[in-house]
């Protein structure tokens, strides 16, 4: 299982749904000592729904990522990793 420090990936939060489990986690450590890690998070592939000003919604996928469901109310994307 990799250690995740200064994590360049996505995290996904509640607003996603797991579309497929890599059978993979990683433990994350936090930037300060002062936060305990978080042990066996899940690496996954999911999904998202996006409303578009353009009144269409678009199903976005995003490969490889942590999810954090429930736990996070949000997500975290990293613009490097979106093509």
């Amino acid at each position: 299982m990799p250690d995740v420090s200064n994590s360049d990936t996505c995290c996904l939060g509640s607003n996603f749904i797991a579309l497929s489990h890599s059978n993979r986690s990683a433990d994350i450590y936090p930037y300060s000592d002062e936060y305990k890690a978080i042990k066996n998070v899940p690496i996954v592939s999911g999904a998202t729904a996006y409303d578009h000003p353009d009144g269409n919604t678009y199903i976005l996928i995003f490969n490889e990522c942590l999810h954090f469901g429930m736990r996070m109310k949000h997500s975290l994307i990293n613009p490097n990793l979106i093509h």
